[in-house]
Parts: C-alpha cells; structure tokens; sequence
C-alpha cells in the first residue's frame, strides 16, 4: 500500500480529576511525506525539525494536574491511520523575578500562654538551597512536647484545592523551649531535587502548583498550633 506520514510537536496541560477540559498550549506540525509518496515494505527516513518551540511550562505529573510534552507521528494509510508518541520531559530555567524580598515574620499565639516568632530572611529559593529561619519564643506559659516543620506542595484547579502532598518533614524541637530561646532551623532542598519543579501560577489561567513551609507546635495535652508561609521555587 501507499502512505504519508505526518510528525506533531504538543504540549498539553490535562486534568485526570476531570474538573477541566484538557488545554493545548503548543502544537506544531509538519508533513514528512504526501499520502502516496512512502512506499509500504520499503525502510525509509524522514529527518524532522520544530524551531523555536516555545515551551513555556515545566513538565508535571501530579494527580489532578499534569503537564506533558510529546512528540506524535500519524501514518496515513488510507483506511486507517497509525499512531505512536514519546513524552519529552522539560525543565525550565526561568530565572527568579527580580524583586526585593523582605522574607517572612509570622507570629503564633494564644493569648497569655504562647507567644512565637516564626521568620525567615528570604522567600524565595534555587531548588540546590536550604530555607533558612528561626523561631522565637516570647511568652511559654504551656508545656509544649515538640515542633515540626514541613515542605507542603499544592496542587490547584482553578482556585480549588486539590492535592495537598508533604514532601518532607523535619522535627525542630524536642522538649518545652524556654522564654526567648530562639531556634535556628535548615530545610536542605537538595534532597528533594527529583521531585520539586519551580513554582507554577496561573498556568494557562487555568492551575498552579505552589509551594509552603508548615510550622506545627504541639503541647503535652495534644494542642496543636499552625502556621503556614508560602515560599517560591525556580530553577538555578
């Protein structure tokens, strides 16, 4: 028989939760061979190329958001077509915006039982850095057990929520602290290179994936206390 064959460079952001109609944010294409012109039984190349792909997203692959890259050929065979495709995984090198950051000064308290400083000089970090903050303690009226820190990544769908995942979790105090004892505290986010992506907002007007730092306090009656800071992710 006779056959054509036609190659498509695309990029989709895709929803598997079905909260969304998936999006085609790039697509390219380009005829290797006109219908009839590729001979079937024959061994045949068709060298390609797409320049200047904008690819404009990190690749992603959580449980309600997902964003994939593929290359997919058709061969046109008159009756029915062939398809076949192969991801390609893409990394963005988009550098930090260029903008003062004053980091973060949260306060946690209860009344005249517990006073805290939660601070950080930076909000935004490489994937290779460590987030570096303390806490300060003000006022401990309450025996406190312990606390935690967390990195927390969100996937969103619009402005709904849907999927929370802690990608890891570090104890920093274990034991009741005592009033202005301050405590430093170094989350290395090195370890977790093959899982993080730089932060992701409004791609396509349409999901974000964001990350945050999680504080939790817990006293020795079973209180816990939180608190939450945003942090944003690119890649050096």
């Amino acid at each position: 028989g006779q056959y054509g064959i036609r190659v498509e460079f695309l990029g989709i952001l895709e929803f598997p939760g079905g909260l969304k109609p998936s999006i085609t944010f790039c697509a390219l294409s380009s005829n290797l061979a006109a219908e009839g012109r590729l001979v079937g039984g024959e061994i045949s190349v068709f060298p390609f190329e797409f320049k200047h792909v904008e690819m404009s997203h990190e690749s992603f692959n959580g449980r309600h958001l997902q964003i994939k890259y593929f290359i997919k050929m058709t061969i046109k065979r008159g009756i029915s077509d062939v398809h076949c495709q192969r991801p390609i995984w893409v990394q963005d090198f988009t550098p930090c915006p260029i903008i003062k950051d004053l980091g973060w000064q949260l306060e946690v308290g209860l009344e005249d039982l517990l006073h805290i400083n939660f601070t950080s000089a930076r909000t935004q970090y490489s994937l290779d850095e460590c987030i570096e903050g303390e806490l300060h303690f003000s006022l401990v009226n309450l025996k406190i057990k312990g606390a935690d820190l967390s990195i927390v990544r969100r996937e969103l769908v619009g402005s709904q929520i849907t999927d929370q995942e802690v990608l890891q979790h570090f104890q920093i105090i274990d034991g009741s602290p005592a009033r202005y004892d301050t405590i430093p505290f170094r989350l290395p986010l090195a370890n977790l290179a093959a899982e993080l992506t730089p932060t992701l907002r409004q791609v396509e007007k349409a999901a974000s994936l964001l990350y945050f730092i999680n504080l939790i306090i817990y006293d020795v009656e079973g209180r816990r206390y939180f608190k939450q800071q945003e942090i944003s992710l690119f890649r050096r």
